[in-house]
C-alpha cells in the first residue's frame, strides 16, 4: 500500500512540474515584453547608452530600434550568467532604472548575450542570427540609425 502511494505521489509531482515550469517560463517571457514597453514609454527624453568609453543620449526612433533589437521573439533564456568580455559591452540605461548589458558571445559568430536588470531581478538571454550587437552599436552611436544621437560629456 505504501509503495502505491509513493508511486502516485511521484507521478503527481512530475506531472505538476511538467505543467508549472512551462507556464512560469512563458509568464516570464510575457512579463519581459511588457516591461520593455514600460521602459520605452519612460524614455521620452532619451536613454543613456555607453560603449567603448563614449556616453550617448539615444533619442527619437533609435530608441525603438534599441527596444526591438533587445526583445526579439527568438531570444533564448539562459539560467546562468554568460561568460563574456566586459570590455566589449554596451550598457543601456533607461530612465526608469532598467539596465541592459549587451555583449558579443566571443568567437561564436552572430550571437549576443543580453543581461537585463530591473529592480531586484536579473535575466540572461542569448540571441543568435539577428546581428544584435551590430544593430545595438549602430543605434547608440552618435550617427544613430534613423537620426543623430547626442554625445554626453
Amino acid at each position: 500500500m505504501k509503495k502505491i502511494i509513493i508511486i502516485i505521489a511521484v507521478v503527481m509531482a512530475v506531472g505538476l512540474t511538467a505543467i508549472i515550469v512551462p507556464i512560469a517560463l512563458r509568464y516570464d517571457s510575457v512579463q519581459y515584453e511588457k516591461n520593455m514597453l514600460a521602459h520605452i514609454m519612460s524614455s521620452d527624453d532619451g536613454l543613456v547608452a555607453e560603449y567603448d568609453g563614449q556616453k550617448t543620449l539615444v533619442v527619437g526612433r533609435n530608441i525603438n530600434r534599441v527596444a526591438s533589437t533587445l526583445s526579439p521573439a527568438t531570444r533564448k533564456r539562459l539560467f546562468r550568467k554568460p561568460d563574456f568580455d566586459p570590455n566589449q559591452t554596451v550598457v543601456i540605461t533607461f530612465p526608469d532604472g532598467a539596465r541592459f548589458t549587451v555583449s558579443p558571445a566571443g568567437e561564436s559568430g552572430d550571437t549576443a548575450y543580453i543581461v537585463y536588470s530591473h529592480r531586484s531581478q536579473t535575466r540572461y538571454f542569448s540571441v543568435t542570427g539577428l546581428k544584435t550587437f551590430d544593430w545595438i552599436t549602430r543605434a547608440i552611436s552618435s550617427e544613430g540609425v534613423y537620426n543623430e544621437n547626442e554625445i554626453i560629456d
